[in-house]
């Protein structure tokens, strides 16, 4: 009886927590030819945030028919950029990253492009932040610069921004925001 049990609070625990969603998602393949196609993206909505487990396709995009049945694969190396919305109606936009056969997600598009890269390691995916100068060249980073440092690298030029960088708490939006004001003037 006890294994039984255990058994149902497993299988029910699973089907609860992992919402997977047939998504609309536009891809625009290098040779500029557009796909409108489906595909089952895991994401989970978390209080005033919507969590997509990008791990599920920044290697390989499976299309899906209506369904949730796989008909093809598209590869990353043919992928010039990919868009979908979340469950919250915000635009999620991700393009080839050049160097590595993966995607990565546009954060901010301004003279400074964000990116936020998913790097495989043994047991997870890493996150890392690429910022790309207005010539849309990778901002060099140093062995131990952290996000902080290299705001205020990029940000020198405005110094009214040096305490909101130094008491960045937010993450990703707090980036985005910093880089807007930087931006604006």
């Amino acid at each position: 009886m006890k294994t039984n049990t255990a058994f149902f609070f497993c299988f029910f625990y699973i089907f609860t927590f992992s919402q997977r969603h047939l998504t609309d998602v536009l891809i625009v393949k290098e040779n500029n030819d557009s796909l409108k196609v489906k595909v089952d993206i895991p994401m989970i909505k978390e209080s005033s945030r919507v969590n997509i487990d990008e791990d599920s396709f920044f290697r390989k995009v499976k299309v899906v028919d209506d369904n949730g049945k796989k008909l093809y694969t598209v590869q990353p190396q043919d992928i010039k950029e990919l868009s979908f919305s979340d469950l919250d109606g915000k635009k999620k936009i991700y393009h080839k990253e050049i160097s590595r056969n993966r995607l990565m997600q546009l954060l901010y598009d301004g003279n400074i492009k964000l990116y936020k890269q998913f790097i495989p390691q043994m047991h997870y995916t890493a996150i890392y932040y690429l910022f790309l100068d207005y010539k849309r060249e990778p901002i060099k980073v140093g062995l131990f610069e952290n996000n902080e440092k290299i705001l205020l690298r990029i940000t020198e030029s405005k110094p009214e921004l040096i305490n909101k960088i130094k008491e960045l708490k937010g993450g990703e939006d707090a980036m985005i925001e910093i880089l807007k004001e930087f931006e604006e003037s």
